[in-house]
């Protein structure tokens, strides 16, 4: 599948080779990069999904999450990361309606339809929905006695990936994205 998006032209340009903007981001773990930092070619990509979207030529242009993360495994399959990073602090808002719509737009447009040739002989080990956010998810809960904004997100309904059904996980910055 790497070798497939490599060869794909609109793919290939959204390759990147770290997953973070603005600050904040997802820390690659050590063995996925190279000595100098870069990702091991065939074991680790990472796509710039609303580049994607923000090069279309279109009135209504759809907002889409930040990256793809696709980790390679020993036994040919594969763990997919789709990531949000949202760089709010404490005072700011996480407005779930307009996150849960970047989520919509990757997984039902992006992957399920216009890429879904790429994506779609690969066997996934694992799928994961991210959302990184400063905004700390026991802020809320301690500071005013009310439920975290990242609450929003367990009453969510899952997404269908691949035939996979997923939820949104809010996350702190830096998870670490690991070999499989």
């Amino acid at each position: 599948m790497i070798d497939s998006i490599v060869q794909n032209e609109e793919l290939f340009a959204l390759i990147r080779n770290a997953c973070e903007e603005n600050g904040i981001g997802a820390d690659i773990d050590p063995a996925l990069l190279t000595q100098d930092g870069f990702p091991i070619d065939d074991r680790l990509l990472i796509l710039k999904i609303d580049e994607y979207y923000n090069s279309q030529n279109i009135a209504n242009r759809p907002k889409s999450i930040d990256f793809l993360v696709l980790v390679k495994c020993c036994d040919e399959t594969y763990s997919l990361y789709l990531v949000e990073l949202k760089n709010t602090d404490d005072r700011g808002q996480l407005k779930s309606s307009g996150i849960i719509s970047k989520f919509a737009t990757t997984v039902d447009d992006f992957i399920n339809k216009k890429f879904y040739e790429v994506f779609k002989n690969g066997v996934y080990k694992k799928i994961k929905l991210y959302l990184i956010s400063q905004k700390d998810p026991d802020y809320n809960k301690a500071h005013k006695n009310r439920s975290s904004q990242f609450d929003a997100f367990s009453a969510v309904k899952p997404f269908d990936v691949l035939g996979t059904r997923v939820m949104i996980e809010p996350k702190l910055p830096n998870p670490k994205i690991e070999p499989c």
